[in-house]
C-alpha cells in the first residue's frame, strides 16, 4: 500500500486497467472519488458513478482520508478479481484538498491567500465538485505547506459564468521544480451554472482565465499525482 506515490490515468471510461492483461496478474484500477461511510464501512463514491465499499480502511486512515466528503484519487483491486462484489481493496491513495470555495474577500484576507503563480493543467467537474489539476514550484523534500484556494465572486460575468479566481500561497517554499497537485470544491448551489471562468496568475507572470462550459466539464483527461506537493 502506498500513499500519493503513483502516476494515475483515467479517461472517459469507467476505470482504466493499469496492468497487463494476462490471467497472470490482477487487473488495478483507478478512480477519482469521494469518501463515505455507511454504519462502520468506509466506501468510495466514485466520479463515474460507482459506490464501493472498502474491505481494508487501513491506508485511508494512514493517509488521513477517512473523514465522510473528503475527495480522493485512488488505485484498487477489486477482491479476488470480481466486480461482481463491489468491494475493494486499496493499492495507492492520494488526498485532494478538498474544501469550500473562498467567498470575495477583504483587503487582509486577500493578501493572506498570496498571490503566487501556478499553472493550471485542466479544470472540469464530477462527483457533484468543481476539480482542478495544476503545478507548483517547490524544492523537493523541503517540507512546505502551500495553501491553495478559489475565490467565488458575487457577480458572474456577461454569459452568467461563474467567476472564480485561484490562489495560491507558497509559503517561502522553494522553485526547484514543479509538482502536480489538486483541489476540489463542493459545488452545491452552483451544479446548475452555465459555465465557469478560472483567472489565475501563471508561472510565466501574466494573468490567465480558463473557461470552463458545463457541457464540456464531466471528465478529467489524466490524473498524475507524482511529486505532489502538501496542501492546506
Amino acid at each position: 500500500m502506498k500513499c500519493k506515490t503513483l502516476i494515475l490515468v483515467l479517461m472517459a471510461s469507467l476505470f482504466a486497467i493499469l496492468s497487463c492483461d494476462n490471467d497472470d496478474y490482477e487487473p488495478l484500477y483507478a478512480g477519482m472519488g469521494t469518501v463515505d461511510r455507511m454504519d462502520r464501512q468506509y466506501l468510495i463514491r466514485f466520479d463515474s458513478g460507482e459506490k464501493l465499499a472498502l474491505a481494508d480502511s487501513s491506508l485511508l486512515v494512514y493517509c488521513g482520508a477517512q473523514r465522510p466528503g473528503q475527495r480522493v484519487i485512488t488505485t484498487f483491486q477489486f477482491l479476488e478479481n470480481d466486480r461482481r462484489q463491489q468491494t475493494i481493496y486499496l493499492v495507492d491513495l492520494y488526498r485532494v484538498l478538498t474544501k469550500e470555495f473562498f467567498p470575495e474577500p477583504t483587503q487582509a484576507e486577500s493578501d493572506s491567500l498570496g498571490n503566487d503563480p501556478v499553472e493550471v493543467d485542466d479544470v472540469w467537474t464530477g462527483g457533484g465538485y468543481l476539480n482542478i489539476q495544476f503545478r507548483t514550484p517547490t524544492t523537493p523534500y523541503a517540507g512546505r505547506v502551500h495553501y491553495a484556494n478559489v475565490i467565488r465572486h458575487d457577480t458572474p460575468d456577461e454569459k452568467g459564468y461563474v467567476r472564480l479566481e485561484f490562489r495560491h500561497n507558497q509559503n517561502g517554499d522553494g522553485r526547484e521544480s514543479l509538482a502536480t497537485s489538486y483541489i476540489s470544491l463542493p459545488l452545491g448551489s452552483l451544479a446548475d451554472a452555465p459555465g465557469f471562468t478560472l483567472t489565475y496568475l501563471g508561472l510565466d507572470g501574466n494573468q490567465h482565465t480558463w473557461t470552463l462550459q458545463k457541457k464540456d466539464s464531466d471528465t478529467a483527461r489524466s490524473l498524475n499525482t507524482a511529486g505532489a506537493v502538501r496542501l492546506e
